[in-house]
């Protein structure tokens, strides 16, 4: 029994592992297993079960589309307050704005240390281009500053 009751602690940790919660009012009690388990794709079915984000990169790239599938603004807390952001984040903020996603898919992640590089492919349409449909890789930057992951900037589209 007192094998138990020293394991149950330690597996209690392994399986919530570390997560941060939004800032603001976002409800994170409902979350689904199927979102929490098929983290490499969010989709307009399962946007909506994704309600926080974990302390790691892939994580926080997933919570941000997700926001933006739903069309909310909780992206907002994986970001750079709007006063820190550079003029270039500015503009691909609203460049994603014009965009409607309605699929993101994790491909992979590139590491170097205090930065890191994740590789999305959106699909989408587009309303700046008359409403016109696309699949495309992007690489979101984000970098870890003061112990969280923030997303820092966007790639254009990735030319295969």
């Amino acid at each position: 029994m007192k094998k138990l009751l020293f394991v149950l602690p330690i597996a209690t940790l392994i399986s919530c592992g570390g997560s941060a919660e939004p800032a603001g009012d976002t409800d994170t009690t409902a979350v689904t297993t199927s979102a929490v388990n098929d983290s490499n794709t969010v989709t307009t079915a399962n946007a909506a079960d994704v309600k926080f984000f974990e302390e790691n990169p892939e994580s926080v790239a997933r919570y941000f589309y997700a926001s933006q599938i739903r069309g909310d603004k909780s992206w907002e807390s994986v970001c750079h307050l709007p006063e820190e952001r550079s003029p270039k984040f500015t503009q691909d903020l609203t460049a994603l704005d014009e965009k409607d996603i309605m699929r993101y898919t994790h491909l992979k992640t590139d590491w170097l240390e205090n930065i890191c590089n994740v590789h999305v492919e959106l699909e989408y349409t587009d309303d700046s281009m008359g409403s016109a449909s696309g699949v495309s890789e992007y690489i979101v930057f984000l970098e870890h500053i003061d112990g969280i992951w923030w997303i820092v900037g966007f790639s254009d589209e990735v030319l295969a």
